[in-house]
C-alpha cells in the first residue's frame, strides 16, 4: 500500500488538531462563564485560610501571600503532571481534568491572597479577583489593565491569555512521560505568575 502523505496529514488534523482547537474553545468559555464550578466552597476555603493564618499570626501579609502562592503552585503542578502522563491518546481527558483541577486551585489561591490583604491593606476587602481577571493581569501587565478594567480591550486581552494558557496545557500533554515534567512546569509557573500578578494588583490598589 502506497503511503499518502496528504491523507496522513488530514487524518492527523481530524484526530488531533481539530479536537484540540474545539477543546481550547470550550475551555475559554468554561473559564469565563463557569466561575461557580471552578471556585471551591467559599466557607471551606475561609476555614482553611483561618487555620493557615492562625498558625502564623505574626507573619506579614506579603510573606504569607508568597507562601500561599508557592503552596498552591505546587498543587497545580502536581495536577498538571498527573494529567500529562498518558500523552496524545489521553489529551482530551487529561486537558479537561487539568483545566478543572488547576482552575479550582488558582481560584482558591486568589481567595487566599485577597483575604491576606483584607486587613486594611486593600480598599476592596471582602472582594476577590476572579480567575479571568487575574489571568488578564498576568498576561497584559498590572498597571495597564488597571486602566483598561471593564473595557472591550481588557476582555479581548483576557481571551487571548486564556487561549494561550490552554494551548500551553495541551502542548504539555503531547509527549508521554516527558509530558509529566513539562505539565508540572507549565502549571507551576502559570499559577505562580497569576498569583504574583494578583498580589501586585492588591498592593497597588491598597
Amino acid at each position: 500500500m502506497q503511503f499518502d502523505l496528504n491523507t496522513f496529514l488530514i487524518g492527523m488534523a481530524l484526530c488531533c488538531v481539530v479536537p484540540t482547537v474545539i477543546l481550547i474553545g470550550l475551555s475559554l468559555w468554561f473559564i469565563q462563564r463557569g466561575a461557580a464550578w471552578l471556585t471551591p466552597d467559599e466557607e471551606k476555603l475561609r476555614a482553611e485560610f483561618d487555620r493557615i493564618r492562625a498558625k502564623q499570626p505574626t507573619t506579614p501579609p506579603e510573606k504569607l501571600v508568597q507562601q500561599l502562592i508557592h503552596a498552591q503552585a505546587i498543587k497545580a503542578g502536581i495536577a498538571g503532571a498527573i494529567t500529562s502522563v498518558g500523552g496524545l491518546p489521553f489529551l482530551p481527558i487529561g486537558l479537561v481534568v487539568d483545566l478543572i483541577a488547576s482552575s479550582r486551585i488558582q481560584s482558591s489561591m486568589l481567595h487566599f491572597i485577597g483575604w491576606s490583604y483584607a486587613s486594611g491593606v486593600t480598599p476592596r476587602a471582602g472582594q476577590v479577583l476572579a480567575l479571568p481577571e487575574a489571568i488578564r493581569l498576568r498576561g497584559e501587565g498590572v498597571g495597564r489593565n488597571l486602566l483598561l478594567e471593564g473595557s472591550q480591550a481588557a476582555a479581548q486581552a483576557a481571551q487571548r491569555r486564556i487561549m494561550l494558557m490552554v494551548a500551553e496545557k495541551a502542548a504539555a500533554k503531547l509527549v508521554p512521560i516527558l509530558g509529566l515534567v513539562v505539565g508540572f512546569a507549565v502549571n507551576y509557573l502559570t499559577t505562580r505568575a497569576i498569583g504574583q500578578a494578583a498580589a501586585i494588583w492588591y498592593r497597588r490598589t491598597g
